[in-house]
């Protein structure tokens, strides 16, 4: 699988960062790069991650990291590296 791109968004509150790098964690995840920001009271982040070590294949991945998201009450999309790299070409 190639590198994964995270974003993830909403309210800001305690544990949101800690939640999702555990859950890749358990994933066998390796996260490459990651930054997160507040405006105001909202949360934003981007993760880069790869998931050579998972035995997830991508759709279930995308699928619990997005449930994940609900549970804790923010908005996370999920997709391949080069699909984001596409879509945000000039």
């Amino acid at each position: 699988m190639d590198r994964v791109v995270l974003t993830a968004f909403g309210m800001d509150k305690t544990g949101i960062v800690g939640k999702i790098t555990t859950r890749l964690a358990e994933y066998n995840c390796t996260i490459v790069d990651m930054t997160q920001t507040l405006l105001k009271d909202m949360f934003t982040m981007m993760i880069i991650f790869d998931c050579h070590g998972s035995s997830l294949n991508f759709k279930d991945l995308k699928e619990k990291l997005e449930a994940l998201g609900e549970e804790i009450g923010i908005k996370v999309f999920v997709q391949h590296e080069n699909v984001f790299r596409y879509m945000h070409r000039l």
